[in-house]
């Protein structure tokens, strides 16, 4: 269901260049599933960003070419 999910929001970004800056807003389930569907579709410029950076961490092991921490929320 999550790779579903995700190609067909990857899809809705079409038509963009392999070459374009593609970033995926939180590194959870579903975005490092997002990550996973755009290398395999031969997109190599992904920015990961999450508030974890735990998270972080895990989609960079997994091919994100660059990483942003989202700002904290304000308390």
């Amino acid at each position: 269901c999550s790779g579903v999910t995700t190609f067909c929001a990857v899809k809705k970004l079409q038509p963009i260049d392999a070459e374009d800056w593609v970033a995926v807003l939180g590194c959870g389930g579903l975005g490092l599933m997002a990550l996973a569907v755009l290398l395999g579709l031969g997109h190599r410029k992904v920015i990961a960003c999450d508030i974890d950076d735990a998270k972080l961490a895990v989609a960079r092991e997994r091919g994100a070419a660059a990483y942003l921490p989202a700002p904290n929320s304000p308390p």
